[in-house]
């Protein structure tokens, strides 16, 4: 090999590093950013401090954050049915004081949002100021089933009218069910025969056999 050809590996070799590494970083950063914002019940494979819930029909969960050093709670939501909540903590996150420190009661932070069910991808839009990870606890709560979104609204069932029912004008076969049924109008009774009247009785001084046509 001449000494030209390693003076040009010489000079090549830093540069091909340089955009090596810079490769390698917006790689990592690029995967940090997509499993960052990844968000799946049972958590992301990975130990970023993040949670997904959800809540159905028959298994609406109800999320609270507990302060274990008073027992109280510090947040708390009822995720509706086909919603899921996002959260994750961040140590240090919290607000700052005056003089820059952190506060000594809540100084983690929470972010956390509400998303419809099944949605994986980006970033809560709340946040929140919560005890540190020694002294808080996360309570998950089932409510009452069945619970139906609240934009639910049940089909109303369409009922056909009754068919072959006579007795409304210009629909043969058909009948108004707002109309009271139809009922014939009685016949007349036969008349009683006629009967020829009976002869009358003979008068006094009527000749026998007058009053009989004989």
């Amino acid at each position: 090999m001449s000494n030209v050809t390693i003076r040009r590996l010489r000079t090549l070799c830093p540069q091909a590093r340089r955009a090596m590494n810079i490769a390698l970083m917006l790689s990592a950063s690029a995967l940090g950013s997509l499993m960052g914002g990844c968000w799946t019940p049972g958590g992301n494979q990975m130990s970023t401090d993040s949670y997904t819930y959800f809540s159905t029909t028959y298994m609406p969960q109800t999320v609270t954050v507990i302060d274990t050093r008073t027992d109280q709670p510090v947040f708390s939501v009822d995720i509706p049915v086909g919603k899921e909540l996002v959260m994750r903590f961040f140590e240090d996150g919290g607000t700052k004081l005056a003089s820059g420190e952190a506060s000594s009661l809540y100084p983690d932070s929470m972010k956390w949002d509400i998303w419809p069910l099944g949605r994986e991808f980006g970033n809560p839009t709340q946040s929140l100021d919560v005890p540190p990870f020694h002294a808080r606890r996360v309570d998950v709560t089932l409510r009452d089933t069945p619970e139906t979104p609240k934009d639910y609204s049940p089909a109303v069932p369409t009922i056909p009218a009754p068919q072959g029912t006579p007795g409304t004008p210009g629909t043969p076969g058909s009948a108004d069910p707002s109309l009271p049924p139809s009922v014939p109008a009685p016949q007349d009774a036969p008349s009683a025969p006629m009967l020829p009247a009976p002869p009358a009785p003979p008068g006094p001084g009527s000749p026998a056999g007058v009053g009989d046509g004989q």
